[in-house]
């Protein structure tokens, strides 16, 4: 268990307590002037500041754009400024984004032109292995809509989204070992009704692939009960962060394993992932 700086805990109760947005917004900016080179402190600075993102319900329930730019894509870019500051080469990017390994693998089934792509909501990306997705997300509608239909497309898409995400991680890596692969988990971020849920993904035997719901928050939307709705939200980004970080961790692996195998003159290499 980490022991918060002093300063910090005092200036997150001030955020928590404060009396209006004005002075909220006040609060947070004074967590700038707070400088101490430690990556947990940093994480705990960076979790405030998804409090200057708090919107009125009634905003997020105008349209999908709204929910989705207002509050969800902010998250995830201080998510992402976070795994950056903790030294990881990261990008998130918003919008309508073509899934890159869907692309990578209809091209292998010889469906590539282009009358089927998958265009996510925002995707993550890891610079430092040759742009590999390692998340994606959904947003089903405005907040607090729950069109059955759409939320359904959305949540299969984004399996098939996985799955493709997984099976290009094998063809990269693919002199790496199973057992390490085993690790390996990708997620998805699916905001749809008054929550967000958080799955991942992985494979424990060949062919065989686990899809989990990690945790689900409920979006806090009034500002008189932000102290007791907020801390639940900030807990639950700086879990997918930690996530993320493993993931991060795990292609580190599989890529060191790939690299020492193919640059070894005495053992032949071989396709452990790619069936």
């Amino acid at each position: 268990m980490h022991n918060i700086n002093p300063c910090l805990a005092e200036m997150s109760n001030a955020v928590f307590d404060a009396e209006s947005n004005t002075e909220m917004g006040s609060c947070i900016e004074l967590l700038n002037f707070i400088v101490l080179d430690d990556p947990v402190f940093i994480a705990k600075k960076t979790d405030c500041r998804y409090l200057s993102h708090f919107c009125g319900l009634e905003l997020l329930q105008k349209s999908e754009s709204c929910y989705q730019s207002y509050l969800f894509d902010k998250c995830m870019m201080a998510t992402a400024k976070y795994l950056r500051n903790v030294n990881h080469d990261i990008t998130f990017f918003p919008g309508e984004i073509k899934l890159n390994p869907m692309t990578t693998q209809l091209k292998q089934k010889g469906m590539d032109d282009g009358r089927y792509k998958y265009n996510a909501d925002g995707t993550l990306i890891d610079n430092d292995f040759s742009a590999i997705e390692i998340f994606l997300t959904e947003v089903s509608s405005g907040y607090g809509s729950n069109e059955t239909g759409k939320i359904r497309f959305d949540h299969y898409k984004a399996v098939l989204g996985m799955l493709s995400m997984i099976r290009t991680v094998t063809q990269s890596y693919d002199k790496a070992s199973f057992n390490t692969f085993t690790k390996l988990e990708i997620h998805f971020l699916h905001a749809h009704g008054n929550s967000i849920r958080h799955w991942s993904m992985s494979t424990q035997a060949p062919g065989i692939y686990i899809m989990a719901k990690e945790q689900r928050v409920k979006v806090p939307t009034s500002f008189p009960e932000k102290d007791i709705t907020i801390l639940p939200f900030i807990c639950f980004f700086k879990t997918l962060a930690i996530a993320c970080e493993e993931t991060l961790s795990v292609l580190k692996e599989l890529k060191q394993e790939h690299k020492t195998i193919l640059r070894s003159k005495n053992q032949r290499p071989q396709n452990f992932l790619v069936s």
